[in-house]
């Protein structure tokens, strides 16, 4: 999920006049008159990563050079959890064992007993529920809205 107190500026293309523009909300209007939100390019963006990352799984998979699936591995897991394992270890730091900080000591613990494979599905599925759960979150602000 996207954390809007840490994305200050966005500077992205406006859906319907095509223009770029910041602002510091994602619930505003780019100066052409109508209203819009960017979570939907933020979310193709970080699905397209997790669709990147279960390629870079199935590769790894079938790849036979050891030293090239660990790196495959590596970078499934990274590409699909960045944003999951700073959170995850900022409370760490700050000593809360929530969900973000145990899926860090899964994965971390996944890959030094060596089941890569693990380590890479339980951070893509972790994030495919963090989808599910952003999206069901949505639904339910618009449906509230339209009451």
């Amino acid at each position: 999920m996207m954390n809007k107190s840490s994305d200050k500026s966005v500077a992205l293309k406006c859906e319907s006049c095509k223009k770029p523009h910041s602002h510091d909300c994602h619930d505003s209007e780019c100066g052409c008159s109508h209203e819009h939100t960017h979570e939907e390019e933020i979310s193709k963006f970080k699905i397209i990563l997790v669709v990147f990352s279960v390629v870079l799984l199935v590769a790894a998979l079938l790849i036979n050079i050891p030293a090239l699936k660990i790196v495959l591995y590596i970078l499934s897991v990274l590409i699909a959890g960045y944003d999951l394992f700073i959170l995850g270890l900022k409370e760490l730091v700050k000593l809360k064992l929530e969900e973000n900080a145990l899926l860090l000591v899964a994965v971390t613990t996944s890959f030094i007993i060596g089941e890569f494979p693990e380590a890479c599905i339980v951070t893509i599925l972790f994030k495919i529920g963090s989808f599910l759960e952003s999206y069901a979150i949505s639904r339910s602000k618009k449906s509230m809205k339209s009451l």
